[in-house]
């Protein structure tokens, strides 16, 4: 004699959006809202789903996402409760080798660390719109020669491109530094004798400013300057 086994469903069954006064069985799939839920206990659904939410397991959780008109090429973003549409990625044409920013409201593509090559223990600093690797060691020799006296010597470069000169005494090696902002300046830098590097007895040196590339040198005995630098 055979004998029939009622299995039940074997697989979940989509019903389309849950509506009341409806009869669910186990496994049966519905949607509510923006989730859809699997039914774990068969039942007559009521009026209202919540109800009913004890009858529900959660299938798969959703969201409302927010009208797309007026919103081209913005993302999708959360503040952990609710999704709005925020700026997207900036274009990225001609922006090679830069780097994303934000000003706290918008993104914007900014300069990146300049190339370290040949770099090693530089500081970066800016010079007002771009990094820039600065060796805060090196310095320059503006001007290299006998020891001059009572002469004017021109320089290779502005003094207005460095923050501190650097003389040699040539008698004895003494090298004093000088910041640019005070040798240049017309109350100290201008006066008949200027700067002095070096008094000793009969020896002593002085350096006056004379412009950006020149620099007049007075001493007495013979012994003057024999080697200027600037440092930036």
């Amino acid at each position: 004699m055979a004998t029939t086994v009622d299995l039940g469903k074997v697989r979940p069954v989509w019903k389309g959006t849950w509506s009341g006064s409806t009869a669910y069985e186990v496994h049966d799939m519905v949607k509510h809202g923006v989730n859809s839920y699997i039914c774990t206990t068969g039942h007559t659904s009521s009026g209202t789903f919540s109800n009913d939410s004890a009858n529900w397991d959660d299938l798969a959780v959703g969201a409302d996402i927010p009208s797309q008109t007026g919103n081209s090429g913005k993302v999708l973003k959360t503040d952990g409760s609710t999704l709005s549409w925020g700026d997207g990625v900036p274009s990225q044409t001609g922006n090679a080798g830069k780097v994303l920013k934000t000003d706290g409201t918008s993104l914007s593509w900014g300069e990146s660390i300049p190339d370290q090559t040949n770099a090693a223990n530089h500081t970066l600093i800016s010079d007002g719109t771009n990094g820039v690797w600065y060796d805060n060691k090196a310095v320059t020799t503006l001007w290299s020669g006998s020891a001059t006296t009572n002469a004017t010597v021109g320089l290779s470069d502005s003094v207005v491109n460095y923050k501190i000169l650097y003389f040699e005494f040539s008698s004895w090696h003494n090298i004093l530094g000088i910041p640019v902002g005070v040798f240049n300046n017309n109350t100290y830098g201008h006066s008949s004798d200027g700067h002095m590097l070096m008094a000793y007895d009969t020896h002593h040196c002085y350096v006056r400013y004379v412009n950006n590339t020149q620099i007049y040198i007075t001493s007495g005995n013979g012994d003057g300057v024999q080697t200027i630098w600037g440092q930036k």
